[in-house]
């Protein structure tokens, strides 16, 4: 049975955290209060993630976090904290397999990306905080120039999440102009995109799912000339 070792800031975030993964997820969750704990955890035990809970994100917790990664432990490292500061995630998660999830967020995100990154070789970083929406969004491609309507269900500041009722002609790599309806203004705000992934059914409402990553508009147009 795959391992997690799991510490945090309270016993009672402990404790419900290690009964929530033990009983959504087929691993066994151990606890380590304190960072002396956990480099013998490491030691003694097969761990296969190390699973840090803090607050906001301090050079302390990422220093004993690479310190353990320049260590022997190879297995993938998450750290859940408030807020990530000014630390590049990407370039971390990219050199050291650390992952990073930020609070707030659906105990059914973390049971999910706990779960990829078990079974999962390579899974993206999620580098912004996303939120809930409930907004309409007109999508046109740059180059075919065809035209779809979608929902749009969750946003962060780097990208957005569509569904769509039928399956369009959208592939990962595509550059989308995109205008969306709705909101606390009620305006029109336009927005350009890259397609980043797709999925027949997607998690929020079963339509053809579209992930999209902002891309700013001299970014558009370079990619554009480079295919000339």
């Amino acid at each position: 049975m795959q391992r997690v070792l799991l510490s945090c800031r309270s016993i009672d975030d402990s404790r419900f955290l290690k009964s929530y993964l033990e009983t959504e997820l087929p691993y066994e969750v151990f606890l380590a209060p304190e960072p002396q704990e956990i480099e013998s955890s490491l030691k003694g035990k097969s761990v296969h993630l190390l699973l840090l809970q803090t607050g906001n994100l301090a050079s302390r917790d990422l220093d004993f976090a690479l310190r353990l990664r320049k260590g022997s432990y190879s297995h993938p490292i998450m750290i859940i904290t408030d807020s990530v500061g000014n630390i590049n995630v990407e370039e971390v998660h990219n050199k050291h397999r650390i992952y990073f999830m930020e609070r707030p967020f659906e105990l059914k995100t973390l049971r999910g990306l706990v779960r990829k990154i078990m079974v999962a070789k390579v899974v993206p970083q999620q580098v912004f905080r996303r939120y809930r929406t409930d907004m309409t969004a007109a999508v046109e491609t740059f180059t075919e120039g065809s035209r779809y309507e979608s929902h749009m269900f969750n946003l962060s500041r780097g990208g957005m999440y569509l569904e769509m009722v039928k399956r369009p002609n959208i592939s990962a790599g595509d550059l989308l102009r995109l205008k969306v309806k709705g909101g606390t203004d009620s305006r029109e705000h336009h927005i350009h995109g890259r397609v980043v992934w797709t999925t027949h059914k997607g998690h929020a409402a079963g339509g053809y799912g579209v992930g999209v990553k902002f891309i700013k508009t001299t970014d558009i147009y370079r990619t554009l000339l480079d295919k000339v």
